[in-house]
């Protein structure tokens, strides 16, 4: 049998796979083996086509490309409680700290809507535009009430003052620079 681990999170699920504790069946834990191969594989590839690419100074754009992103999250629904959704991330933006709500910090557990992604990025485009501490509240990916001061507890408290009466499930988005 010969079979390729591509990352390092996969040395225990083999081990217990080979000792008979797996929970999946060989054929199947193989095709998932193989998949994850293939896929580090694809994108070290791209990485070589790309290099080459930069290496002829044509000044042209690329003829294709692809982007490797990675799932970060199950989203509760997508747009509508029917849908199912998920939240995928480029890791090398969050490298250089540009992933915007992708790298966000949530606060709580409950599990967010497409929806919440759409108003939270919403808000993240208006406040990191700003340098002071800025809270920014979105319902349905429109900024309702945007306020800036010395901390956020003044912006916090202004933004509510000018939605005073819209509804209370508004994305806050509270941005400290």
């Amino acid at each position: 049998m010969c079979l390729w681990l591509s990352i390092q999170k996969d040395y225990e699920p083999l081990k217990e796979h080979l000792q008979g504790k797996g929970n999946m069946d060989d054929a199947m834990f193989k095709r998932r083996l193989a998949w994850k191969a293939f896929q580090h594989v694809a994108a070290y590839n791209s990485a070589v086509f790309e290099w080459f690419w930069k290496q002829t100074k044509s000044g042209e754009f690329v003829s294709s490309f692809n982007v490797f992103l990675e799932r970060s999250s199950s989203l509760r629904y997508g747009q509508n409680p029917h849908q199912k959704a998920a939240f995928y991330l480029d890791k090398s933006l969050s490298d250089v700290k540009l992933g915007g709500i992708a790298t966000a910090l949530q606060h709580h557990e409950k599990e967010i809507s497409g929806n919440n992604v759409l108003d939270a990025d919403a808000a993240w485009n208006c406040a990191s535009k700003l340098s002071t501490p800025t809270c920014v509240l979105v319902k349905h990916t429109n900024p309702c009430g945007i306020a800036s001061r010395d901390n956020l507890v003044d912006a916090y408290r202004l933004a509510l003052e000018i939605v005073l009466g819209w509804s209370t499930s508004s994305v806050v988005l509270l941005l400290y620079l």
